[in-house]
């Protein structure tokens, strides 16, 4: 009896080793961006899945970049981030050694399988890319894109040899055929080349939007907008037959190259089917949404097949028995929080919330009773509570022990809310967000029962803020404006005025007296960063360098920091005393949704859509590249710590601006040199001279280095409100910006 149970246990083991997912731990250090400490996540599935020749590896195209993966344990390999821009095909070459893609950024790149390295750039598409395919002997690769052309290249210089012309619309697929005599391209039409003339050989319609060559390239297996799977003959393009099955759109398909069997995906479901009989043959159930993209093995033995719910997933072909799924693939991460004591690190994306030990960056678990797609989340001041909030227009209080629903709490007035915040002593949570009315609605955190409302004038409501004695909270929308309010009497104690765009995000300083703001959107031109005094509402530092709007703010645990996350994709630092930009941090592929610092005054966060969340050292030393001036901030210790050196006289962005009627321009000198700064009107008229004389090397930063100007002219009259411009001349050296006088 024992032996009989021995085996049976030992058989239920291999069954769940055989088809169990691979580990939930998707942290990863592969092709880090300077100065990142590690990445959660591994950003959406996006495009192609291929198989290498010899079947012991496949290539996933993604949101960061193209994934290698080991196809026998699901292993990462590789991961290749060069693209500029979002990555839509890949291929790789018949022995092997090469990988081709195509991307959004219209080049294609050819990389060293083996080492990564970039091999060639190829850079005459001047509109996106979505197919590359090798020559079966694997010296010319053809690529097509929106430019409507193909391009045929030498692989092995890099050179252009040919355009092919004649297509109406951008391409979708290009494909040569097994002899390496005729290339095939598609764009709602098939056109058929010489691949050595280039001439265009034969033309016919096929009404579909995705097309694929069977093997022996006899057939073609189209999508349709009925639902239907057509195939054609592909030498004289007469309909040879109509697959029926789907019920909804189909996303996918793929021949497997040893024989006649077509498979197709759709919403959570693929078919398999007998393309020379229209046999249906099996389905395949598994995914939970689109199945977006199909390959099969060399050796035709085994399916992979990539889904928008992130996941992929491998497939015995014959059987369709399900053998092994591949995780850690997300769309996005909207919203990122650091537990209290700093050891976990919770992220919150489209389906769950997944945290993270930030030591060994193992998974440890995942929340899935969220508020429906995640745009915000929050740690309860004593770790054991998530908030979050999503397109469910519910708040929702999860245990993180047990991951079970402690409340969840309704805005009657908003459909979709977009920030949640707890009060530092964790007796009250508040939300906001979007609907016929904008609500700030605060909840009382023991019983789950409306504690206050505050009903807005405006529609949306994008960010709000418990000060650090929970007595006054702060809320930011569209209408540039943002206000504080007393918890307890819900009385309006203060509005700050200045933003010309949605205010989008906003923090309270860790000693109460500072509000951060980041403003921008598509239409209005603000993207800054603003500094105010919580008490006067003066306007402290008005902070330019990001490029679009900025979507995330925070400040350091000790003050002296501010991070900003921007829709540029860049992440910026800031002095927070003296309004000064200390260091970018880039990385990401698409916006910075959030930035969260870490309690140790060294880690920052960031959260994007591009699905992953990067963890920075943000006090590392960079590369010049990474360093826009170098800095200088006080630790919690005092410590005094400097990134980069003075490599070159420059001149900063004056502080406050606008002002009224002072400000401070600050300044750094590589050399000792004779300094003054030159004030004009618009028109060019001078209105006064610093004569600063001769100053040493230095960085002339603080109120009491930095050249100060009176808003008076050289008649000691005092300048009327408009904008200006700053000259600094230091020796050879001149440098001018603008600047604004507000009365």
């Amino acid at each position: 009896m024992k032996k009989i149970l021995d085996a049976i246990i030992i058989t239920l083991l291999i069954t769940l080793i055989t088809t169990s997912s691979i580990t939930a731990q998707d942290q990863t250090k592969l092709d880090l961006p300077d100065g990142a400490i590690t990445r959660f996540g591994k950003g959406g599935i996006s495009g192609d899945i291929a198989y290498s020749p010899d079947g012991a590896k496949f290539a996933v195209v993604g949101d960061i970049g193209i994934w290698i993966y080991d196809a026998e344990t699901g292993e990462e390999l590789d991961l290749f981030t060069e693209h500029t821009d979002g990555v839509r095909c890949v291929a790789f070459s018949p022995d092997g050694k090469t990988i081709a893609s195509g991307s959004y950024d219209k080049t294609v790149r050819l990389w060293n399988e083996n080492t990564g390295e970039q091999l060639h750039r190829l850079e005459k598409h001047w509109n996106y890319i979505f197919s590359v395919a090798f020559s079966p002997d694997g010296k010319t690769i053809a690529s097509g894109g929106y430019d409507r052309n193909v391009r045929l290249w030498d692989v092995k210089t890099g050179e252009e040899l040919q355009t092919l012309k004649g297509h109406r619309a951008g391409i979708i697929s290009v494909t040569f055929s097994p002899d390496g005599k005729t290339i095939a391209s598609f764009d709602g039409t098939v056109r058929l080349w010489d691949a050595k003339t280039g001439e265009n050989l034969q033309t016919f319609d096929i009404p579909a939007f995705k097309i694929s060559f069977s093997p022996d390239w006899t057939m073609i297996a189209s999508i349709s907008l009925d639902n239907t799977i057509r195939l054609w003959d592909a030498k004289t393009g007469k309909q040879l037959r109509i697959l029926e099955g789907h019920r909804g759109r189909i996303s996918s398909i793929a021949f497997n190259p040893k024989n006649n069997t077509l498979a197709s995906g759709s919403w959570d479901v693929m078919h398999l089917w007998d393309a020379k009989t229209g046999e249906h043959l099996q389905t395949l159930e598994g995914h939970k949404s689109w199945v977006e993209t199909l390959s099969f093995s060399p050796d035709g033995k085994t399916l992979v097949s990539g889904s928008s719910d992130s996941t992929i997933r491998l497939w015995d072909a014959n059987s369709g028995e399900h053998k092994r799924t591949i995780e850690g693939h997300t769309r996005r991460f909207a919203a990122i929080d650091f537990s209290p004591d700093g050891s976990i690190l919770a992220g919150g994306g489209s389906r769950d919330i997944r945290l993270w030990d930030i030591k060994t960056g193992e998974r440890l678990k995942t929340l899935t009773k969220i508020a429906g797609s995640v745009s915000d989340l929050s740690f309860s001041p004593n770790g054991d509570m998530i908030a979050n909030v999503g397109d469910s227009g519910s708040i929702v209080l999860l245990d993180v022990n047990t991951t079970e629903i402690i409340h969840r709490m309704r805005s009657s007035n908003c459909k979709w809310l977009n920030t949640v915040a707890f009060s530092p002593d964790g007796k009250l949570v508040a939300c906001g967000g979007s609907g016929v009315f904008s609500d700030l609605v605060i909840f009382n955190v023991k019983t789950g029962k409306l504690h206050r409302r505050i009903l807005e004038h405006t529609r949306f409501l994008n960010s709000v803020a418990f000060s650090p004695d929970s007595k006054t909270i702060a809320c930011g929308s569209p209408d540039r404006v943002i206000r504080t309010w007393d918890v307890g009497s819900l009385k309006l104690l203060r509005t700050f005025k200045g933003h010309t765009a949605n205010i989008n995000s906003i923090a309270f300083s860790p000693d109460g007296n500072t509000l951060v703001s980041g403003s921008g959107n598509e239409i209005d031109d603000d993207n800054t960063v603003r500094l105010w005094d919580v008490e006067s509402r003066k306007l402290l530092h008005t902070l330019e360098r990001h490029t679009s709007y900025v979507i995330s703010v925070a400040f350091s645990p000790d003050g002296n920091v501010v991070a900003s996350g921007s829709h540029d994709t860049h992440i910026r630092l800031w002095d927070a005393n003296k309004g000064l930009h200390l260091r970018k941090l880039e990385g990401h592929k698409e916006r910075v949704l959030s930035v969260s610092f870490g309690h140790d005054n060294r880690t920052l966060a960031s959260g994007s859509s591009d699905g992953t969340v990067l963890l920075w050292d943000y006090r590392s030393r960079a590369d010049e590249k990474d360093v826009d001036e170098p800095f200088s901030v006080d630790s919690r210790g005092k410590q005094l710590v400097t990134l980069g050196q003075i490599k070159r006289n420059q001149l900063f962005q004056n502080y406050p601006n606008p002002f009224n009627p002072e400000t401070w321009i600050p300044y750094q000198l590589a050399s000792p040199v004779n300094v003054s700064i030159s004030i004009w009107t618009e028109d060019g008229k001078l209105i006064r001279t610093l004569d600063l004389g001769d100053k040493p090397v230095g960085i002339y930063q603080d109120r009491d280095r930095a050249a100060f100007w009176d808003g008076r002219n050289e008649n000691g009259e005092k300048i009327a409100s408009g904008v200006y411009f700053y000259t600094l001349t230091a020796g050879d050296f001149s440098a001018t910006r603008k600047m604004s006088i507000r009365k």
